[in-house]
């Protein structure tokens, strides 16, 4: 019964536990899986333009990793800061050492068993003209690293920009391929009836419903493409999206306007706002402290430090603490003996005439007491935290550098050949953003004229296949010339919507590298 009593108190005792152990299980293996859906949630159903570029300025990893380094960029600049402060440290210690016998030369020497312990304060203060400086390169290199972050959002939102605008066309191009196979469709039923009257032929029929086949195949592989892009969609805003195919939609439409600026505004624009542009203007300006942080290495450099420290020893062995108790009372109960001897001594001598004075005749403070043990019992193993303390200790010392091996100057050429590369780079860029900016405004241009060529091609295909369908039905043309028809009225559709979208593109282009949103 006593077994079994105490197997059942045990598993009373055991049950918390096993619900505690329980709990974070089911904890540790949702976690995960609410991360998964996290994305997912994130994305609405009905998606603009707007809306991914904002999820994607959140999640895409490759900004995400950009804007991972304004951390150390901002803890930089607190520790430049931080170092007018002094520094301090804190350090503390437990030893042991065994009993033993050491020897030195001819002669051995026992040592007890001993525990201590130690600590130590420490204040360190230094400063040069290293350390004014820093500051302001750690502040500019913040602000270039800002500077990229938001260069890194500006290409993130452009790439996205410009594959939404692919999945739109894809999904134009569905319905595109979705009426060219209605229209394939009714040529099969009219080649059919036409030769249900005997003007067609069973070869108008055939090539009738192998355009149908092909428009089948060519809508399958248009909807393959509707669902790829949009995964490069959500690729770009850094979702997964397997489970959001069938769910989200894009709504944005655009309207084909032209832009109101002139190719001198935009360009002025882009010289100002360009974000990584603006990240290597910062960096030639972070490189220019570079070369002031070189330079400054030559002056001299104060130094100070204070500190305090401690330390316990004790016997760690009671059996060494008895012998030092049995010595201290072995040596008092000497002492008293040879006083004993000496008062012997001086009385006998003056018995024969002598003077002499005892300086204890009594012989007393030779009794070994309690108190007196208890007092060697507490010096022999006294507390780790009973320190006995050092003095107190202070340095202040210059130090000028005088010869280093060259390597200041080699660190000043250093400097000065990464300013004038981050110099370089920022004109490069500035050239390049002049070629970018002129050649999607141009682009621009050339594709809103385009449309305009596109849409009357398209309207005269459009008219076209309507002539042929009917002169087909009146049996004035063969079917050579109503499928010839069919092609060039798909052709004219497929090359609207190709100039449709290239103009949105090269409007992405040109706000990608002006660096803002231009509608």
């Amino acid at each position: 019964m006593d077994r079994l009593a105490l197997e059942t108190e045990i598993e009373s005792d055991m049950k918390p536990i096993r619900i505690l152990f329980a709990a974070l299980l089911l904890l540790t293996t949702t976690v995960p899986l609410m991360g998964q859906d996290r994305n997912i949630l994130n994305v609405p159903s009905e998606l603009s333009m707007a809306t991914a570029m904002s999820i994607g300025a959140r999640w895409n990893p490759s900004h995400r990793q950009v804007a991972n380094d304004r951390g150390p960029a901002a803890w930089s600049l607190r520790n430049a800061l931080a170092n007018f402060l002094p520094s301090v440290s804190v350090n503390g210690g437990f030893n042991f050492r065994g009993s033993g016998t050491q020897n030195f030369g001819t002669t051995e020497f026992r040592s007890a068993a001993t525990r201590g312990s130690s600590y130590g304060i420490s204040v360190n203060w230094s400063l040069d003209a290293n350390t004014l400086v820093q500051p302001g390169l750690q502040r500019a290199q913040l602000q270039a690293t800002d500077a990229s972050i938001l260069g890194s959002e500006i290409t993130v939102g452009s790439n996205i920009a410009q594959q939404y605008l692919v999945v739109l066309q894809a999904r134009d191009e569905v319905d595109l391929a979705r009426v060219q196979l209605i229209r394939n469709d009714e040529a099969v039923r009219l080649a059919d009836a036409i030769r249900a009257v005997g003007q067609g032929t069973l070869l108008d029929v055939r090539q009738a419903q192998v355009l149908k086949g092909r428009s089948e195949v060519r809508l399958l592989q248009e909807q393959q493409d509707v669902l790829v892009e949009k995964l490069r969609l959500f690729e770009l805003m850094g979702v997964s999206g397997r489970h959001l195919l069938k769910t989200v939609i894009l709504t944005d439409s655009f309207p084909v306007v032209r832009l109101d600026f002139d190719l001198d505004e935009l360009l002025g624009m882009a010289h100002s706002e360009n974000p990584q542009l603006n990240a290597l203007r910062s960096r030639e300006v972070s490189a220019g402290w570079g070369v002031t942080s070189a330079k400054v290495n030559w002056y001299p450099r104060i130094m100070a430090s204070i500190g305090w420290s401690g330390f316990t020893q004790a016997l760690a062995n009671i059996s060494d603490v008895d012998a030092q108790v049995a010595g201290v009372a072995a040596g008092l109960a000497g002492g008293f003996s040879s006083c004993q001897e000496l008062n012997a001594r001086d009385t006998f001598l003056n018995s024969l005439g002598g003077n002499f004075t005892s300086a204890n005749p009594s012989c007393t403070g030779f009794d070994f007491t309690s108190d007196i043990e208890a007092a060697i019992r507490a010096s022999a193993t006294p507390s780790l935290t009973n320190f006995t303390n050092n003095p107190f200790s202070f340095r202040l010392g210059v130090s000028i550098p005088i010869f280093s091996n060259f390597s200041r100057p080699l660190q000043v050429s250093r400097a000065h050949a990464q300013q004038e590369d981050a110099r370089e780079s920022v004109r490069a860029m500035e050239l390049r953003l002049e070629t970018d900016v002129s050649q999607a405004f141009y682009q621009m241009d050339t594709n809103f004229q385009t449309i305009e060529i596109q849409e009357r091609n398209r309207i005269a295909a459009r008219e076209a296949l309507r002539l042929a369908t009917e002169q087909y039905r009146l049996g004035s043309v063969g079917y050579i010339s109503l499928q010839d028809a069919q092609v060039a009225a798909q052709q004219g559709e497929f090359d609207y919507i190709q100039a449709l979208y290239a103009f949105h593109r090269s409007i992405a282009a040109l706000e990608s590298s002006v660096g803002r949103r231009l509608r």
